[in-house]
């Protein structure tokens, strides 16, 4: 069998380097088009995330204010009842 002639080779070489490197550029970009994208979820998960954040501390400050109004009007019945009892 007869071995390539050197000129064949590089040329070869050549030309399947410069198809590597144009499917590497099209690997690379859709790489980066995928990260944007993945970036963009990560913000809006974020976001949602102090949103909530947000929330619960207002219902968790709702609810306290909520306990204590009713604890304070339990009370106020009870001094009521014991202030009529004195009388």
């Amino acid at each position: 069998m007869k071995s390539p002639k050197p000129e064949n080779v590089k040329k070869l070489l050549q030309e399947q380097t410069k198809e590597i490197r144009r499917h590497m550029g099209v690997l690379k970009e859709d790489f980066s088009g995928q990260l944007k994208i993945v970036a963009e979820m990560v913000a809006g998960v974020a976001e949602t995330q102090t949103i909530m954040k947000q929330d619960i501390e207002f219902m968790k400050a709702h609810l306290m204010r909520k306990v204590d109004y009713e604890e304070f009007s339990a009370l106020t019945r009870r001094v009521s009842r014991l202030e009529e009892k004195v009388k």
